[in-house]
């Protein structure tokens, strides 16, 4: 029989894709925080650490386009180099979630029997406690916490929706003509895993992890409004809403506050903008 193709790379995807307006723009405006936080260095016109008390809670001016934080240092700088810091968290963060929930999902709905009961099992364990509440007891354990320590801490802890997605797939294709056909002819598991089953799950990985994504970056900032998150004087969009945190300058000195609040609400938009496009067209019901 002749395996099903995923929509991936096909012109009826490209071209859902590119009808969608929202996503457009949504992949736009993502491409270019990935390029902030890549040009860092170059964009950034002052050390994003550099203190000068002498000019702190400056307004906005033609030297400091974004005003300054209580410190004296440069608002633009902290949120270009912000951006490198939310991003790598979120990446990592699902990349570990991508990998872990994949191989759990696949594995709990391919085999089924015992396996299937015990994968389930160690699922429901991890689904039944609320992860914010566990992630900021583990950061709050750690003497000090790093972009690497915050991105493997929530990935270690947001896999489990994703495993169930993955499952849900496999049982739905292990019954299908071309798997049965694969096994019939004595394809060995492991490799009908990774010829047939794993393509033909990647649109809902990809849809899930783009959601994931936003998600991290919103722990992330959380974790870093908490003081809990990556440690100064890293910069992150989290802990620049931290520094501002207090009443007189959320009142008098908007610019501290205003500019990674807007940074995290415009970043996650365009990524859940481009989920809806991703999700739209790798839905076969959407071409009928």
């Amino acid at each position: 029989m002749k395996k099903t193709s995923t929509l991936l790379g096909t012109p009826r995807f490209l071209r859902a894709l590119t009808r969608h307006r929202l996503g457009i723009i949504g992949c736009l405006i993502f491409t270019l925080f990935c390029l902030t936080a890549v040009l860092a260095p170059v964009i950034a016109p002052y050390d994003p650490a550099k203190i000068e008390l002498r000019n702190k809670f400056s307004p906005p001016n033609s030297y400091h386009i974004f005003g300054t934080d209580e410190l004296g240092r440069d608002v633009f700088s902290r949120l270009v180099f912000g951006a490198r810091v939310s991003l790598t968290v979120g990446c990592l963060a699902v990349g570990i979630a991508v990998v872990i929930g994949t191989a759990v999902g696949i594995i709990s709905g391919y085999f089924l029997g015992w396996v299937d009961m015990a994968v389930q099992r160690v699922i429901d364990a991890v689904m039944c406690f609320p992860s914010l509440l566990i992630i900021i007891t583990i950061a709050a354990l750690l003497e000090q916490t790093s972009v690497w320590h915050i991105g493997l801490i929530i990935g270690l802890l947001s896999w489990a929706g994703l495993a169930r997605l993955v499952r849900a797939e496999v049982l739905s294709l292990r019954e299908r003509e071309f798997v049965e056909a694969a096994r019939a002819i004595g394809l060995s598991p492991a490799r009908l895993i990774i010829k047939h089953v794993l393509p033909n799950v990647m649109s809902v990985i990809i849809v899930a992890a783009t959601f994931g994504l936003a998600g991290a970056i919103i722990t992330e900032a959380s974790l870093s409004f908490l003081g809990l998150g990556v440690a100064p004087p890293t910069p992150s969009w989290g802990n620049m809403l931290y520094a501002a945190r207090s009443i007189s300058t959320l009142l008098s000195f908007p610019w501290v506050w205003l500019a990674p609040g807007m940074s995290i609400s415009l970043c996650v938009l365009s990524i859940n903008f481009m989920g809806d496009a991703l999700r739209d067209a790798l839905d076969p019901k959407h071409y009928r």
